[in-house]
């Protein structure tokens, strides 16, 4: 009898599987683009250069310009794009960054976009990893799994970055909601990069910075967001960034309209009020 005490005692509970609610919908959709501007008979190629790294992209020209405002401009076919007789236009940006905005322009989505962990930035620079304060469901993978965890944050963070300079609105807004959606799925969030990236590439008035601001404002503890302030003390901005956060939190701390959500409250904030619509 003891025994089968002994077994009943030890035996570890089962855990709820997390099922995931129905996240907002954007008020504001993007319109679809017209078919006429699928021709494939007008493409273009895009030197894209990230450093020591070059890759080109063939791309159907009217399709990039009906998303990207920058692109609107320099592929123009009446303007510079038509008098220098150019078949390849040449910019500087994150190379897999791009490939991501081509999957979205392409799919509409950002489900098959893939992280190169040879061309993203390393993910163990500063060493912390994030989760929610309410979180039931905690990272239980190895340090592998959560690298490419955070090599998918940081590059959507970076596709972010890239929507906003390039001009595409749409990509911006779609990126919000995929990283809410991530975030919401895996309760779990490796900030060693991310913070560091935010606030060197934006600025406290874009919709990213003001994202990554709420989700640690309103899912952190003090505790949490000191445990973060020490970990980036070797960074001036990024300290900076979270010191702001955590001054904020002590202030409001015992009132009870600024009590962290939940996980279930954070599925279910709007996401329009991070989007640039």
């Amino acid at each position: 009898m003891a025994s089968l005490k002994a077994k009943k005692t030890n035996k570890k509970k089962k855990k709820t599987e997390w099922v995931m609610p129905t996240l907002s919908t954007c008020r504001s959709p993007p319109a679809k683009a017209p078919n006429s501007c699928h021709d494939l008979h007008d493409l273009v190629t895009i030197r894209v250069t990230q450093g020591s790294q070059i890759r080109e992209f063939l791309v159907i020209r009217p399709l990039l310009r009906w998303h990207s405002s920058y692109f609107r401009v320099a592929l123009d076919p009446n303007g510079h794009f038509k008098e220098s007789g150019a078949k390849v236009v040449e910019v500087e940006d994150d190379i897999n960054a791009f490939a991501s905005m081509l999957c979205w322009i392409n799919t509409g989505s950002l489900d098959d976009i893939a992280v190169d962990a040879a061309d993203v930035t390393d993910v163990n620079d500063g060493g912390d990893e994030y989760s929610g304060d309410n979180n039931d469901n905690e990272n239980e993978g190895g340090n592998s799994e959560k690298d490419e965890e955070g090599l998918m944050s940081l590059l959507l963070y970076k596709v972010w970055v890239l929507a906003d300079k390039r001009g595409l609105p749409g990509l911006a807004d779609a990126t919000i909601d995929k990283l809410h959606e991530r975030l919401v799925s895996i309760w779990s969030l490796d900030t060693r990069s991310i913070v560091p990236y935010t606030v060197r590439n934006t600025n406290p008035e874009s919709c990213l910075w003001n994202f990554l601001h709420d989700m640690l404002m309103r899912t952190k503890s003090s505790a949490g967001i000191a445990y973060h302030v020490d970990v980036h003390l070797h960074d001036f901005e990024s300290s900076s960034f979270l010191m702001s956060i955590l001054k904020l939190k002590l202030d409001r701390d015992g009132n009870e309209e600024w009590q962290n959500l939940s996980r279930l409250e954070w599925a279910r904030e709007d996401r329009c009020q991070w989007h640039q619509h």
